[in-house]
């Protein structure tokens, strides 16, 4: 059964009792379901009548609800049919309980919330604020929104509370005596609302916010929010500002910043450090304003190190801990993890996220592999990755003793984050401390979902920038990390991204930012999106490239596979513009903007495409074809983002089948493997070994990226000075061109067809060879093999 909760409104009282619903799924006759006003106790809300008036409870059979749509249709009738309403299509929530609709008499709205429908012009309810905090934001905001901080801040002998919770009737604080789920209550506090109200000053406007404090040392205590909300609901909610929390994510916990830092830890960015004094060679000088000098491997913590084939210790597989391990080999001797990154070249890694999210478990009580794009608590390090998950200092305390190890490597660290959707709409302190506010929310007070999860966050309003611009920078300066990874980036708007650019820069604009730009979702227009049609909008902040992308590899998106220049197809032109920086392919102000990859987390890894898209190759055509690619996502012009194993064929195709075949639910598994379990997702570090000559290739190739000055040209107009493409004719499979620094000419050659010298090169002898993925011959009829990669130089004499 599903069950769904009508509340309905009705200027005849007296006719409400003899009416009923008629619900059907398209194509059925229906059911009737008869009106009964105490059939349904809602725990929030006991009394059998709320505002509208009687509330109805309809458990609705399975078989009467659209397959695939989630929907039914209703109607309210008399029971004679002499009153019929309009019909209204009803959307059911399925992580609720209970689904529940707001019907006003006259109005042909299904409603999805109480507020919604007080918005509606038939419903004479008086409501003071109604729906202003999603339909009227600006107006809500001005009157309410306060810019000081808001949180808990702890010292020993007293801790200061603030929250915003303007519309809420009543706040206390509950303090327990430690964070475990069975502890006691230590403490109630009642919670003040602030009384100054001041429009033009928001740092003053403080009777939208809760304020305690308590005289005594709450070190490792937990504390929640008891709020009581305009309709009488009460819920208790953990503090959106939270840094530590109890292991199912509800309760807040306090720490010192001694008990969650490990000793000899200092973040660079840490209020107490300047730029004068910032200690610029612990990370070996590769951290660069300019994001086209990035090289960026990407990396989940959990991944890194799962594999029986790396030495991590047992106990410290899949942690923080084990990934900041130094010294670690795969069966062969060779260096892995940490020391790998550290040796092939790479200046950043990108850590999928490390925020607190939604757990899920198995049947047997075991908590499920999750990519951990669920986000729960912002600004807490998630435990799943520390040794001892049930002590909620251990986790901060152990990322950034990880972070501390790569920067001592030489690595800058970028953090995936995700604030574009919350995994709950219902139990996310957003929506337990200002309902429907930090949301974007339709007029029938149905959510938003431009994220495809469930909802998606408004970024324009000025508390939810706020919360992202103070997320942000408290990962800095606490933590020390250097530039951020914005998920699903197109659902914020270009206002609060620049203001997070220039909040970063007043603390070193050295931090770089970038995220996925694509167009997603109708919650705003689209010349308000972060999304990379505008990115000429978002100076300082880069785009992945998905145009260069699809054109070098081809494609999988939603199970559907096309080809690239290095898989078959005739992109040669559009890779060419690729090279050059992708200016004639998007409004970016410069190569900084433009973050080249062929191979992410999302969609199959690049080596399991290919494999899809060429089947008839054998294994040596295979790796060359890997190699091309990757080399060309190198040399484009802009940052270089790669996937761990990238360089030596990770695959997540595990085969499953009886015989030890690939089956199709393999195959939708390594498509998009964020539940899929550690034998799809752990990184095989023997396969360093096994194509050591293409990691060698690719490692030199970082090298040349990273120093030769040929490949991050900071400017198009320098692009234009230095380079020239020679040859990039549709169908000709190959594209040559050349790069000019010093006084000397590079020329660049990939091809997917064997080509004679003379093609490329013409008549001159002055050319020689200084990077290829294949052996190339300069004497007479000399020849360049199929699916190779060339660096040429021209020599002065």
């Amino acid at each position: 059964m599903t069950y769904l909760v009508v509340h309905y409104y009705s200027l005849h009282d007296a006719c409400v009792n003899s009416r009923s619903a008629w619900i059907w799924c398209d194509g059925d006759e229906g059911v009737n379901c008869i009106f009964h006003a105490d059939t349904w106790h809602d725990p929030r809300n006991p009394q059998d009548v709320d505002v509208f008036g009687p509330v109805a409870y309809f458990q609705i059979p399975h078989t009467h609800i659209n397959s695939g749509s989630g929907c039914v249709n209703i109607l309210i009738r008399n029971r004679d049919w002499s009153y019929k309403s309009g019909q209204y299509k009803v959307y059911f929530r399925p992580e609720e309980a209970a689904t529940h609709i707001w019907l006003v008499e006259g109005d042909n709205v299904a409603y999805y919330s109480r507020e919604a429908a007080l918005g509606s012009a038939l419903c004479p309810i008086d409501s003071p604020h109604g729906m202003d905090v999603s339909f009227d934001a600006e107006s809500f905001d001005k009157k309410w929104a306060f810019s000081g901080w808001l949180g808990a801040r702890y010292t020993p002998y007293n801790t200061r509370f603030r929250l915003w919770s303007p519309l809420a009737r009543n706040v206390e604080l509950v303090i327990f005596d430690n964070e475990y789920r069975d502890a006691s209550v230590w403490r109630t506090v009642q919670m003040s609302r602030g009384s100054t109200c001041d429009a033009e000053d928001h740092s003053n406007n403080t009777h939208g916010v809760w304020f305690a404090n308590v005289d005594a040392n709450l070190e490792s205590k937990a504390y929640a929010f008891y709020i009581t909300h305009r309709d009488g609901s009460r819920v208790l909610s953990p503090d959106p500002y939270g840094r530590a929390a109890s292991r199912d994510g509800k309760r807040t916990v306090l720490w010192s910043h001694e008990a969650v830092t490990p000793q000899g830890f200092r973040s660079r960015y840490s209020a107490q450090s300047t730029q004068a004094n910032l200690d610029a060679d612990a990370i070996g000088n590769d951290i660069d304003s300019d994001l086209s000098s990035a090289v960026i491997c990407e990396m989940h913590v959990r991944d890194f190190t799962m594999s029986h084939t790396t030495s991590v210790p047992q106990h410290l597989r899949g942690t923080y801990r084990g990934a900041a391990l130094a010294g670690t080999q795969n069966s062969y001797g060779a260096p892995t993890g940490l020391d790998f990154l550290k040796k092939q070249g790479y200046n950043y890694v990108q850590i999928q996220p490390v925020a607190d999210y939604a757990k899920h478990y198995d049947s047997h009580g075991e908590q499920m592999y999750n990519w951990g794009y669920d986000p729960r608590n912002y600004n807490v390090a998630d435990a799943t990755y520390a040794t001892d998950p049930t002590d909620s200092s251990c986790a901060p305390r152990e990322l950034k003793s990880m972070i501390s190890a790569f920067h001592d490597a030489g690595l800058g660290v970028i953090l995936d984050v995700v604030y574009n959707h919350t995994y709950s709409r219902t139990e996310h302190p957003f929506q337990l401390t200002v309902p429907f506010y930090y949301y974007r929310v339709n007029r029938d007070g149905l959510w938003a979902d431009g994220s495809g999860c469930g909802n998606e966050t408004a970024s324009e309003k000025e508390m939810m920038r706020k919360y992202i611009i103070d997320s942000i920078t408290y990962w800095i300066e606490e933590y020390g990390v250097d530039g951020f990874r914005f998920d699903l980036m197109g659902l914020h708007d270009i206002d609060t991204m620049n203001a997070v650019r220039e909040a970063v820069d007043h603390i070193d604009p050295h931090i770089v930012l970038y995220g996925e730009g694509w167009d997603m979702g109708t919650g705003l227009e689209p010349r308000d999106k972060a999304s990379v049609s505008n990115a000429a909008l978002t100076p300082g902040i880069g785009f992945f490239n998905a145009i260069g992308r699809d054109a070098v590899k081809g494609a999988e998106v939603y199970g559907q596979l096309r080809e690239g220049f290095v898989s078959g197809a005739w992109t040669e032109d559009v890779v060419a513009k690729a090279l050059l920086g992708s200016d004639e392919l998007g409004t970016y102000s410069s190569p900084s903007q433009v973050v080249n990859y062929v191979e992410a987390h999302d969609n199959y890894n690049l080596n399991d495409l290919l494999w899809e898209l060429n089947s008839s190759d054998d294994e040596s055509t295979h790796v060359k074809r890997v190699e091309l690619a990757t080399a060309l996502n190198i040399v484009m012009q802009g940052a270089t983002f790669m996937q761990i194993g990238q360089e030596f064929l990770r695959t997540k195709l595990h085969p499953t089948g009886e015989e030890g075949e690939v089956t199709a639910l393999d195959r939708m598994r390594a498509m998009n493997s964020y539940n899929a379990p550690d034998s799809v997702n752990r990184v095989n570090w023997d396969n360093l070994s096994r194509y050591d000559s293409t990691v060698r290739f690719i490692h030199q190739l970082l090298e040349y990226k990273r120093y030769s000055g040929l490949f991050t040209i900071e400017s198009y107009r320098r692009i234009r000075h230095r380079m020239y493409i020679h040859h990039a004719q549709p169908a000709s499979g190959f594209i040559s061109w050349d790069v000019t620094r010093d006084e000397k000419t590079y020329r660049v050659v990939a091809t997917t067809r064997q080509i004679s010298l003379t093609d490329v090169l013409g008549d001159n002898d002055k050319y020689r060879v200084v990077l290829a993925n294949n052996d190339i011959s300069l004497c007479d009829g000399g020849y360049i093999p199929a699916l190779s990669f060339v660096l040429f130089v021209k020599d002065a004499r």
